[in-house]
């Protein structure tokens, strides 16, 4: 059976509903006849780069494309007749060429294997596979195609496809149908195949429809329906790492590795949260270690109320009824601590990739925050040594003072020396202006009868004094 190899036309789309379909067919009755193929199913494999480059550039629209197929009228076998076609469009114009092959021969050529007779058209298969190497099969697709041509112009042809399936797996002719489908229920793309102007009566059926030219092309949308689903599974793995362990309708009792993952999990969100707060900042050791334990406490107690949200608040208010020191805390320690029970709270209803999400974002700008304010302060940050004596009230003899010329101070400690009679007070100050360090102590030295006062950079605190 002869086979034609080239084709010249104009190639025009229109999607159809289930109604439109039928009112076409019965509008093409008296004009057009089903072709030698009747209704059939198609199947293509579309050859294309590792990028897709072809459909990339198809899918923008240029004024000349192209696009490699392998072709296939039913399920193939390895001795079917199928078509290698070359498929080019310029100006709106269609110019396919095509060999016929059996399908393990097209498969052997296409692949590099083999090689057919030499003819212009695989010659021209041949440039476009030296052009776009290297080529590999990119995409099955199939559908149910009814064919018809005018009975007056066999040049005239009508197509209607349904069931259109894609996939990118299983890429052979011979693998059977099978895939996503792209249109959706009910729909149908009818193709309008002409090598002049489409015929009078076909314009007025159109018109009496309402149904207008669209730009449609299955390989395009097929690659727009993988990149979307490519897309969604990167999703789907993200949404996995932040899936909560605990949601499960059916789990009422915590599994053991649940509980202990949970437990790791919240111990180095505190390591980690510990680390932060002692870079370039005062601290105790007894504080850094209950913020270290914080978070595992705190998701231990979330775990076991259930996840109750209500209950959990009400624990972490109870929480902030405990006094970590013994003078009240500074904003970066208070900050720090609820910073610790949020990550503990998120850890305990299970939520483990938003606790570290979390801890991670608010940390590192904790971070930032104290560097920054660690080099803006570092050379005002002092610490001051004071000795007064005993019959001195040293609880606000420097008040007046240290609003003057800082704008931060705390006592840290206070002790008493040459046997008793003195007493030795250690601040944490932060000066306002550095130039007034010498009026400063000067003022100073007035109050405490012109004893030993010492200044020194300030000293990082590794234990509670």
């Amino acid at each position: 059976m002869a086979h034609q190899t080239i084709f010249k036309r104009y190639e025009l789309k229109y999607m159809l509903t289930k109604a439109q379909l039928e009112r076409i067919k019965r509008g093409m009755e008296a004009y057009m006849q089903g072709d030698a193929y009747g209704r059939s199913t198609i199947c293509n494999i579309y050859y294309d780069t590792s990028s897709f480059l072809l459909i990339r550039r198809s899918i923008e629209k240029p004024v000349y494309k192209e696009k490699l197929r392998l072709r296939s009228y039913g399920v193939a076998t390895p001795d079917s007749t199928t078509f290698v076609e070359l498929k080019k469009k310029y100006e709106d114009v269609v110019y396919k060429r095509r060999v016929a092959l059996p399908e393990h021969e097209a498969m052997a050529y296409l692949s590099g294997r083999t090689h057919p007779a030499d003819t212009q058209i695989v010659r021209e298969i041949d440039y476009a596979r030296r052009l776009y190497h290297p080529l590999q099969p990119a995409v099955f697709l199939s559908y149910e195609r009814e064919a018809f041509y005018a009975k007056d112009d066999p040049d005239f042809r009508v197509t209607f496809d349904e069931h259109i399936l894609w996939r990118d797996t299983d890429l052979s002719l011979c693998a059977g149908v099978g895939g996503t489908p792209i249109l959706r229920e009910g729909q149908a793309l009818m193709e309008i195949k002409t090598g002049a102007a489409i015929p009078l009566w076909m314009v007025q059926l159109l018109s009496d429809q309402q149904i207008y030219k669209t730009s449609f092309s299955k390989y395009g949308t097929a690659y727009q329906m993988r990149q979307l689903q490519t897309k969604q599974e990167g999703f789907s793995m993200l949404d996995t790492i932040f899936k909560g362990i605990f949601d499960s309708d059916t789990q009422s009792v915590i599994a053991v590795s649940d509980f202990l993952l949970c437990v790791g999990v919240a111990l180095l969100l505190g390591l980690f949260l510990a680390a932060v707060y002692t870079y370039k900042s005062r601290y105790t050791v007894s504080f850094v270690l209950t913020l270290a334990l914080m978070p595992a406490v705190v998701g231990v107690v979330i775990m076991m109320v259930n996840g109750n949200v209500g209950a959990g608040v009400a624990v972490a208010g109870a929480f902030s009824l405990v006094r970590f020191r013994s003078v009240p805390g500074t904003a970066h320690e208070i900050g720090a601590i609820f910073l610790a029970m949020g990550a503990g709270l998120i850890v305990g209803m299970g939520y483990l990739g938003y606790a570290v999400l979390f801890t991670l974002v608010l940390g590192l700008i904790m971070l930032l925050y104290q560097a920054i304010g660690s080099h803006r302060n570092g050379e005002r940050n002092k610490t001051l040594r004071i000795t007064i004596p005993e019959d001195l009230d040293y609880t606000h003899v420097f008040d007046d003072l240290m609003e003057r010329y800082t704008t931060s101070h705390e006592v840290v400690s206070v002790k008493t020396t040459n046997m008793g009679s003195m007493f030795k007070l250690t601040y944490h100050i932060t000066l306002r202006d550095t130039a007034q360090e010498k009026a400063f102590i000067d003022e100073l030295r007035c109050r405490n009868g012109n004893l030993e006062i010492g200044l020194s950079q300030q000293e990082v605190q590794t234990d509670a004094l």
